[in-house]
């Protein structure tokens, strides 16, 4: 009795704990437009490798699902998810959790000679700023950034960029096929790479509909230590 008794405070002083691991305050650094900005995160592939031949221009099809959410760039992971409701409460701006979203379908061309793949970059909202009235004392004076997928456009769909990578004279046999043109990108679970036959490969079909966004980077965000929730 004693000894469950025992586990139950100490389950409820450990909840406590949690619970109480925030920060009360956010003043954001104001720019032009005020507390917010845009910025944009890493690229994601959404085609597979184009490899033309040298007397010859090619094209690629693009399309397929890519994934993405709010990030921050916290000391404490622990104190991501209270810190994300001061933040928005402060500059009343909601902070998206990881979804996964269609991206527009279309070609884009290669010149001879050239291989590369198609990327989408999406538009992200960010503010910065400096953290108070923290349970942790390393956060106290803390300046975090915390972004989310632009979703003011498009009818509620992640805006971005799409563009060719163009490398010359590379092989590209890592990227056979659309690493977001597949069942696991669909689910969210995006690779950098796509390897096989578009018959081997386990397709989902060409997405429709504009959206955009993915899990892989092919380059870094702005941020030094993203954490993504």
């Amino acid at each position: 009795m004693h000894a469950v008794q025992f586990v139950s405070t100490l389950v409820l002083v450990s909840c406590h704990q949690a619970l109480a691991q925030s920060c009360s305050g956010f003043n954001a650094t104001n720019g032009p437009n005020g507390p917010t900005y845009t910025s944009v995160d890493g690229s994601r592939i959404i085609s597979k490798g184009a490899n033309c031949p040298s007397t010859k221009d090619c094209e690629v099809e693009y399309g397929g699902y890519v994934t993405a959410g709010r990030t921050i760039n916290i000391s404490d992971s622990s104190y991501a998810d209270s810190v994300f409701k001061t933040i928005s409460s402060a500059v009343h701006l909601e902070f998206t959790e990881v979804d996964t979203y269609p991206v527009s379908n279309g070609t884009m061309g290669f010149q001879n000679g050239a291989s590369g793949y198609v990327v989408f970059t999406p538009y992200t909202i960010c503010t910065t700023g400096r953290l108070s009235g923290c349970d942790a004392d390393e956060l106290n004076g803390e300046i975090v950034q915390a972004c989310t997928p632009d979703l003011s456009t498009l009818g509620g769909r992640i805006s971005g960029r799409i563009g060719p990578v163009t490398i010359v004279g590379d092989d590209l046999k890592w990227l056979t096929c659309n690493p977001a043109n597949t069942t696991q990108a669909k689910n969210g679970n995006a690779s950098n790479s796509c390897t096989g036959t578009e018959d081997e490969t386990d397709h989902t079909g060409t997405a429709s509909g504009l959206g955009e966004v993915s899990l892989l980077l092919l380059s870094g965000s702005l941020l030094v230590a993203f954490v993504g929730f």
